[in-house]
């Protein structure tokens, strides 16, 4: 995602969301990250935003050229999800 693009989502964001939070978001920062996996059809945005957040939170790593092939390993992503949730419930 551009930088510009980034802005404006943020921007509507804060329009949009002004009670939500306490003080103005437009005014955080922010990294674009470069060479990130993109998806390639319109059904697996959810689960590329968990991958990120798998990436970037819990595995501390930003480093997204040794996982180039997201797009193929979905099914398999959606199985590893679904099975986490599963077992989070069942503790």
């Amino acid at each position: 995602m551009h930088r510009s693009v980034a802005v404006k989502i943020i921007a509507s964001l804060n329009k949009d969301c002004k009670k939500a939070f306490r003080q103005n978001i437009t005014k955080w920062s922010f990294k674009t990250m470069r060479n990130a996996p993109t998806q390639t059809n319109n059904t697996d945005c959810g689960m590329f935003v968990c991958k990120y957040m798998d990436n970037i939170v819990r595995l501390n790593n930003s480093g997204w050229m040794q996982s180039t092939d997201w797009q193929e390993k979905m099914p398999k992503y959606r199985a590893e999800f679904a099975y986490g949730l599963l077992c989070a419930a069942l503790k």
